[in-house]
């Protein structure tokens, strides 16, 4: 049986609902997962850590997440921006390596340098580093928003696809508007489910209606 490896963020750190789906369209074994709150410099890092593991008949899922991540000696930290602080959501990290980072986001970051730095690595993985996997069945999409890798916001030569759906993150927020009206964050109610998968009667079949065109050539190509 051939393996399915997914790298990126949360909505792919768990074997189960549309992971586990997928997988069993491909007839295909979970071998690696991402990880949640993770940021675009470890999804590079773990594809250079695994990619020469990867098989010919092996299949690759590739989720792209914000560009508003960071990734520092071994920890992930996922903040949100509330007014001018940074908040930080991590509750394992010493108080001086989150103070360590507070004085970075309030002294060191730029918006700018880090658009043009997380593109420079969406490009290398794109257009360098998956030409070397052996496997020509690679998905990539993007799971919060496709700004700022797309071509037309950057010089970076990310290129555009015959289908590009809109992010995973887009898809859910139009399904809460529709189904959830009332909800007023939708990150809290994501956050209850692994991989963000909603409990919705409807939602398996909006979610595969949107998506399997991006991911059809996993369990149709041979």
């Amino acid at each position: 049986m051939s393996k399915i490896w997914f790298f990126g963020d949360s909505y792919v750190s768990f074997k189960t609902n549309w992971v586990q789906e997928l997988a069993n369209r491909c007839n295909a074994e979970v071998a690696h997962l991402g990880v949640a709150g993770s940021s675009i410099y470890f999804l590079l890092l773990d594809l250079l850590d695994n990619y020469n593991t990867i098989d010919s008949h092996d299949k690759v899922v590739i989720a792209i997440t914000s560009d508003s991540r960071w990734y520092f000696n071994k920890v992930h930290f996922m903040p949100h921006k509330d007014s001018e602080e940074w908040i930080l959501n991590q509750s394992y990290s010493s108080e001086d390596m989150l103070n360590a980072f507070q004085y970075f986001t309030k002294y060191l970051y730029n918006v700018g340098d880090n658009v043009k730095f997380t593109s420079a690595i969406v490009s290398f993985i794109l257009n360098v580093l998956l030409p070397k996997i052996s496997t020509k069945q690679i998905v990539y999409h993007y799971t919060i928003s496709p700004f700022p890798f797309q071509p037309k916001n950057n010089d970076f030569n990310v290129q555009t696809r015959e289908y590009e759906p809109i992010s995973f993150y887009e898809f859910q927020i139009k399904f809460l508007r529709k189904y959830y009206p009332e909800v007023d964050n939708p990150m809290e109610v994501l956050n209850r489910y692994k991989n963000h998968w909603l409990e919705h009667p409807e939602y398996f079949g909006e979610w595969w209606e949107t998506y399997d065109l991006l991911f059809k050539k996993l369990y149709y190509e041979k």
